[in-house]
């Protein structure tokens, strides 16, 4: 290997050694930032989902009880069946 391709392989790893300690940082705080919203809203629609499931399921209790409690017609009168 020749001493310019020695000298300009030294430079491209000290740029790059350079622009990961200052990017870096960054790069990884936008995504720490992405991923902390992403589970922020993954948390508030599953509490959204949930409390949706219990009001279905308490008015669907509360429907079935009401109805229940109802008196219950009043029994209607039918002929007796004909032997033959």
């Amino acid at each position: 290997m020749n001493p310019l391709r020695r000298q300009a392989l030294g430079t491209g790893a000290v740029a790059g050694a350079a622009c990961a300690a200052c990017c870096a940082p960054p790069i990884l705080a936008a995504l720490g930032v992405t991923l902390g919203l992403a589970v922020l809203a993954g948390v508030v629609a599953g509490i959204a989902v949930a409390v949706a499931v219990a009001v279905i399921g308490v008015t669907a209790v509360s429907a079935r009880r009401s109805r229940a409690r109802r008196d219950p017609p009043p029994p209607v009168a039918v002929a007796a069946p004909r032997r033959r």
